[in-house]
């Protein structure tokens, strides 16, 4: 049947919300997935760190486009906190963003260099430390691009 009425459109999008499909919406040919859907975010934490630390994150099995960094210490004045991309040995990394992280934390959206290959990897670097920090961490959310 190759029906493509309002009614059959419709139908459609009944069977996808009954099947959990609240992400997605179909109309007119075309679905559009919900955020959730293809948003997330890796994070990472490091205890007393000094200027020479670095925590590699994970594996990016896909490309993604990072949309947020957010950073914050614990018991001290402050950190930076570079986000980096690095190639699959975690070697060669170029700067994604960097913020300086203080005890309130820091959200950065206007992201540098965010487009990041797939089979790389995220690092976060740590920078000048202010003060006795006990904790740094840094979350990094992303989209994953199609």
């Amino acid at each position: 049947d190759n029906d493509t009425s309002l009614a059959t459109t419709a139908y459609v999008q009944t069977e996808l919300n009954a099947a959990g499909g609240r992400s997605l919406a179909c109309a007119s040919g075309s679905c559009d997935a919900d955020a959730e859907l293809y948003t997330d975010w890796m994070r990472g934490a490091i205890e007393v760190p000094t200027d020479s630390d670095n925590l590699i994150l994970g594996e990016i099995p896909v490309a993604i486009t990072v949309t947020r960094v957010q950073a914050i210490v614990e018991s001290a004045t402050s950190a930076v906190v570079t986000i980096q991309e690095c190639d699959s040995a975690g070697d060669t990394c170029n700067t994604v963003e960097s913020v300086t992280a203080d005890v309130d934390g820091v959200i950065s959206t206007t992201i540098d260099d965010g487009a990041i290959d797939a089979g790389d990897v995220l690092r976060m670097d740590i920078g000048t430390v202010t003060g006795a920090v006990g904790q740094v961490s840094a979350t990094v959310t992303f989209t994953k691009n199609d």
